[in-house]
């Protein structure tokens, strides 16, 4: 009830704790959650303005905050149009729709914001401006002292210049258990090894209590920084169960070398993007791995030793995302049979360059009974042949063989489908007969890719 009523009439009784003050459903929703990044301006008025009740404030969980972007002023094309409406319309400009800048007076008021956000257990950091990368340092540093108590989740998603600069400020998080790092490197950024020794440093600081770690780069192939040196200087992390890395190719043998097996055993879930099939993690055992996500370097449909790699996990997988993998129907065949005996496999993505045909739902239901997830990427919807050709017709027959079909023993529940027609086509009839024989689904969505094939090879 209390969600639906005015705030400002609720106070008296949410503040009090002999009643439902910590009960407000509606409140806990709409606060949870806070975005000084990208969004809209009035959103971050409205944020800015209601978070200096401290009542407001200690019901955020997750702080999203990009001071550079706040600090940027007001762009020419909005003063222009501000006088367009001025001298033209005769309308004053709508201070709910201008940017929303930090000037020094709210600055201030964001620092108290900061102070009074107790139970902020996530915290995403974005600097992307090299420009006010300095200046926007104060309040970057007053943001994680603030927080850093109880933080659980920490995001750093920065440019190298402020990398350097806020890892120097000896910053701990003592409860730190998931900590993702992105680094974003410029045509110009310099050859530092000063941003590979800090962040080496940081990462060790908390490798006590880190159990989920991400390491990646943006403009990978342009990208100066060392990460050889990087994983060479990091220790042992006991708790360690996620992976996620994004790093250029000359730093892999080194990270499958001193990060990925000291951790073999311990690992649940890995994220390897510009995996390359016979490489440095192909003979690394992973024993009790849960969950995989494989991006190939380059898109390529000869993918000989996905299959020998994946063999030994069919045992333990419950996820298995493949992206930039182009999977003919054989090789979909193959992947099913390596999960069928242990039938573990709750969750899977996967891009097919194959059409989706009635013998793929088939197959998938059969070999992969419990599977709950299921994601695809495919050229658009075909029946095959007898001999596994896809028949030179349209989506009529596909639709036909589907409706003869009884999948209610299937205990898949998402269904998601993203088609990319590379000729006429009539997905619409296709995506209904889908709805009709799956009318069970908790989240059903099918989409054609607006796309050419070509983005669609190369993306």
């Amino acid at each position: 009830m209390t969600g639906f009523q005015l705030y400002e009439n609720l106070k008296p009784w949410l503040t009090c704790p002999s009643t439902f003050g910590h009960m407000s459903p509606g409140m806990d929703l709409l606060y949870r959650e806070v975005s000084f990044r990208y969004s809209t301006a009035f959103y971050q008025r409205k944020f800015f303005n209601r978070l200096q009740d401290p009542f407001v404030a200690m019901r955020t969980r997750v702080l999203h905050f990009a001071p550079d972007f706040l600090l940027r002023q007001p762009k020419y094309r909005h003063k222009f149009v501000d006088q367009v409406k001025k001298l033209i319309l005769r309308q004053k400009p709508n201070p709910t729709t201008s940017p929303f800048v930090l000037t020094k007076h709210t600055t201030e008021k964001m620092l108290h914001i900061f102070n009074t956000m107790s139970s902020l257990t996530s915290f995403h950091l974005y600097i992307s401006d090299k420009h006010y990368e300095k200046s926007s340092f104060p309040l970057t540093v007053a943001a994680c002292t603030a927080f850093g108590s109880n933080l659980l989740e920490l995001t750093f998603d920065l440019i190298v210049e402020a990398m350097c600069r806020i890892l120097s400020s000896s910053l701990v998080f003592p409860k730190l258990e998931a900590l993702h790092i992105t680094l974003t490197a410029y045509y110009d950024t310099p050859d530092d090894t000063e941003v590979v020794a800090l962040m080496a440093a940081f990462i060790n600081q908390h490798r006590l209590t880190l159990q989920s770690l991400t390491i990646a780069t943006r403009f990978i192939d342009h990208t100066k920084l060392d990460f050889e040196e990087l994983f060479l200087g990091l220790g042992h992390f006991p708790h360690l169960k996620k992976i996620a890395i994004n790093i250029p190719s000359s730093g892999a043998k080194t990270f499958a070398r001193n990060v990925l097996r000291p951790h073999a055993t311990e690992l649940r879930e890995l994220s390897i993007s510009r995996y390359r099939p016979g490489g440095a993690y192909d003979d690394i055992a992973l024993p009790n791995l849960s969950s995989l996500s494989l991006r190939m370097e380059k898109r390529s449909s000869d993918i000989p030793g996905i299959i020998p790699y994946l063999h030994p996990l069919g045992n333990s997988l419950t996820s298995l995302v493949l992206h930039r993998h182009r999977l003919s129907f054989d090789d979909v065949c193959n992947i099913f049979e390596l999960f069928t005996q242990q039938d573990k496999l709750r969750l899977l993505s996967m891009e097919l360059d194959c059409f989706l045909s009635p013998q793929f739902f088939d197959g998938c239901s059969e070999k992969l009974p419990s599977l709950n997830d299921l994601t695809l990427f495919t050229p658009g919807y075909k029946d095959l042949d007898h001999d596994g050709n896809s028949i030179e017709a349209d989506e009529e027959m596909f639709c036909q063989q589907m409706l003869l079909r009884n999948y209610a023993n299937w205990s898949l529940r998402r269904f998601h489908v993203v088609t990319l027609c590379r000729q006429r086509s009539n997905p619409d009839m296709c995506n209904t007969t889908l709805k009709i024989i799956f009318p069970y689904m908790t989240s059903l969505s099918l989409l054609p890719c607006w796309y050419s094939s070509a983005s669609f090879l190369t993306a």
